[in-house]
């Protein structure tokens, strides 16, 4: 952390506090008596007596009844993983307990990312964040709720995942199964479903916990060059309204040059779902080999973020009048503040496209510094554009609204 704040790099750490492992010796203390222990490597054995006089016994939510594995009262676990079960928040103990623990990093990092954050009370979050920007004023609250709820921006979080709308829409455009227009109306939802404009979430197109988007346009998409459509889906994270997110390796193309994960059950033939979905999602990362073209992409892409203010969260975006661009594989779009305005032409098939835009736009590409005009109607200012396309434009003229 240190050394990371020393090359002013923010740490943002992981805060998992709704659930402990199996092994975690709270939790163990609360085991009286357990079945015999299972061949198979990586389960655990049954729960056949609690120790209901354990201190540790409330720490830990529990089931009314029995389960196929455990006896009465059962841990209560969150999308029935049984090797982590749930803490208790009705129980002071446990509130203190994480509220030190919560302190003792706020002193040290810049952010906490709050794993399976809706199975923590509110009540809880809002206390915590209190105690945190009580010793920094500066610190920054990620959730992961799936799916998304509006709710968790209320004196809780800054900033939310947003994994069941944009990521899921952008694998799906990656794919070619949806219409790119869908990643606009993902982000609108945002403002439908109730957050508010002060919060911010992250346009992700990749997570650690879910499949990488370039996996799968690979392994089942339709489009004939996957690396094209996860660099367009970069591409509108950046710039559309939202927070940009890079997943380590998107940057470097790991699902094609990284090594793979492989099963850690030596002469077993065991794979987790990580492995079995995708044996990219965890990959090791792949220094040394890579396309140069992709990275490059990538810096000039987040250059260029820095370099124009309309591409940020707090712009409106509109539509942008157009014609020639077909909705199945090209998206365009305008944003605008108070200064500029820019239309965004973003383009997932393989091959150039050509967009006819009003004449008033500017045909030079603010992402390439090239003059992007082709000859086309005296009337509009017809553009080719390879993947990205950023055009200034005196007005976008389109309904604007901030989602």
């Amino acid at each position: 952390v240190e050394a990371c704040h020393e090359r002013d790099i923010k740490v943002c750490f992981d805060l998992v506090i709704n659930h402990v492992g199996w092994t975690n010796e709270q939790f163990q203390d609360t085991i009286a008596e357990t079945g015999e222990t299972p061949s198979t490597v990586g389960q655990f054995p049954t729960v056949e007596k609690w120790n209901s006089d354990s201190p540790y016994f409330d720490w830990f939510d529990r089931q009314e009844g029995a389960t196929d594995t455990d006896a009465a009262p059962a841990a209560a676990y969150f999308f029935g993983t049984r090797l982590q079960p749930n803490l208790n928040y009705g129980n002071m103990a446990v509130r203190e307990h994480i509220l030190a623990a919560a302190e003792f990093w706020a002193e040290r990092v810049d952010a906490f990312r709050c794993d399976i954050a809706w199975g923590v009370p509110h009540s809880f979050w809002k206390e915590l964040r209190r105690r945190v920007l009580a010793i920094d004023p500066e610190f920054m609250f990620l959730d992961e709720t799936i799916p998304r709820q509006p709710s968790f921006a209320e004196s809780e979080f800054d900033a939310h995942f947003d994994t069941t709308g944009f990521m899921q829409a952008s694998h799906a455009v990656a794919r070619g199964e949806r219409p790119t227009g869908d990643l606009v109306r993902a982000i609108e939802q945002r403002f439908i479903d109730g957050f508010p404009t002060f919060t911010r979430l992250l346009n992700t197109t990749e997570n650690h916990d879910e499949r990488r988007l370039y996996y799968e346009a690979r392994a089942e998409g339709a489009r004939k060059v996957p690396a094209e459509a996860q660099r367009a889906a970069m591409a509108a994270g950046f710039a559309l309204p939202g927070v940009p997110f890079i997943l380590y390796g998107q940057e470097r193309l790991i699902g094609e040059y990284g090594t793979p994960r492989e099963s850690v059950y030596e002469g077993q033939d065991i794979r987790d779902d990580d492995i079995k979905n995708d044996p990219y999602k965890r990959a090791f990362m792949n220094w040394e080999e890579y396309p140069e073209d992709h990275l490059q992409f990538y810096k000039r892409l987040i250059d260029t973020y820095h370099e124009l203010d309309v591409l940020g969260p707090s712009a409106d975006i509109a539509s942008a009048p157009h014609r020639g661009a077909n909705p199945d594989d090209v998206l365009v779009f305008g944003r605008e503040n108070d200064d500029d305005a820019v239309v965004v032409v973003i383009n997932f098939h393989e091959d150039p496209c050509t967009v006819d835009l009003r004449n008033a736009v500017d045909s030079v590409n603010r992402f390439t510094g090239e003059d992007c005009a082709v000859e086309g109607p005296a009337h509009a200012t017809r553009v080719e554009v390879d993947t990205l396309g950023i055009f200034e434009t005196p007005g976008v003229l389109g309904k604007s609204h901030r989602p």
